[in-house]
């Protein structure tokens, strides 16, 4: 029986072209199956990062550059500021171990400062009570109190120097000699060692001074004396 050659040659036709789709439609090795897309197929993937992914990578590295030139300083400007602090709080400490200090010296009688100058208190020492000479060059200090104070790591030192007013050393042969031995000058000094920046530290003073008069000094009476002017 003879088949109709037409309708065997539709079948072939059908054959091959159902091969060829699935030929196409397979994935070769290392090839991302195709896409279509409106209706067009698109190219596969050739294996590079999108452009996108890089981008985002370099934005992230700015960013964090910007923060790290943003917090230093910030940083520094907390340490400047606690530095500040800090040494706004240890001068007010000093200034509060002079002021009790002298007050404390200034209610002592006038024969009693006298003593610290003639070495009979504080930093023992021979003096001639009439000659002298009661001060050296450079004036030592008549009373040393070293770590007076501590707060932390910062250790306060207290001198206290007396001598008399306005010289130091009156001239044992001066008329008035005796006349320049009732005033008395006292200065204190407090020393301290605070931090800056850097790691290191350095030698700080503050220093307050004020004048004595002997209280049972009459001058009204030494002037009125025969041979002496009013």
């Amino acid at each position: 029986m003879m088949r109709n050659p037409q309708k065997i040659r539709a079948t072939s036709a059908t054959g091959d072209c159902q091969t060829l789709i699935r030929q196409r439609s397979t994935p070769e090795s290392g090839v991302r199956s195709p896409k279509t897309e409106g209706g067009g197929l698109t190219e596969p993937n050739s294996g590079r990062l999108p452009a996108a992914g890089g981008f985002g990578l370099l934005a992230i590295l700015v960013v964090i550059v910007l923060i790290s030139f943003t917090i230093i300083p910030l940083f520094m400007s907390f340490q400047g500021s606690r530095l500040g602090t800090e040494k706004s709080i240890n001068y007010l400490i000093a200034a509060n171990l002079i002021t009790t200090h002298i007050e404390a010296f200034r209610a002592k009688p006038f024969t009693e400062l006298e003593e610290y100058i003639l070495g009979y208190r504080g930093v023992e020492k021979h003096v001639d009570t009439i000659n002298g000479p009661f001060e050296s060059k450079p004036e030592s200090p008549d009373v040393i109190e070293k770590g007076v104070f501590k707060t932390g790591d910062v250790v306060f030192d207290r001198y206290t120097f007396l001598a008399y007013f306005p010289q130091s050393n009156p001239s044992p042969d001066a008329v008035d000699h005796w006349l320049k031995r009732h005033r008395i000058r006292i200065r204190c000094d407090v020393l301290w060692k605070e931090p800056v920046s850097g790691g290191t530290a350095r030698q700080v003073r503050l220093t307050v001074s004020t004048m004595v008069h002997n209280e049972n000094f009459n001058p009204k009476a030494v002037a009125s004396q025969p041979g002496r002017r009013g």
